[in-house]
């Protein structure tokens, strides 16, 4: 479903994250756990594809995703962050 390869993500003078190689297959399920500041959300933002990493190949159902197929590829993607910026209600009562 998902690979990164060569993946780098840095915030201004921060680099934050730097992935040889990870891969998510179709319909299996993958946690993700780290200390605070170790770039979760940032992966979490790069598969949803609210960012794109600085460096690095990001593949989604083996297209690899670039700015000119962002809004194609998104139509697939649900995600709903821990603080929605949108709707300030639980999942539940959105």
């Amino acid at each position: 479903m998902y690979r990164l390869e060569h993946v780098r993500f840095t915030y201004p003078g921060n680099p934050l994250l730097d992935i040889a190689y990870f891969e998510i297959a179709p319909g299996s399920i993958t946690a993700i756990t780290g200390a605070n500041g170790s770039g979760k959300t940032t992966l979490l933002n790069l598969l949803a594809m609210l960012q794109l990493p600085g460096a690095g190949q990001l593949q989604f159902k083996n297209h690899t995703v670039n700015r000119g197929n962002l809004d194609e590829l998104r139509q697939n993607i649900g995600y709903v962050q821990q603080k929605p910026y949108l709707l300030r209600l639980t999942v539940r009562e959105n």
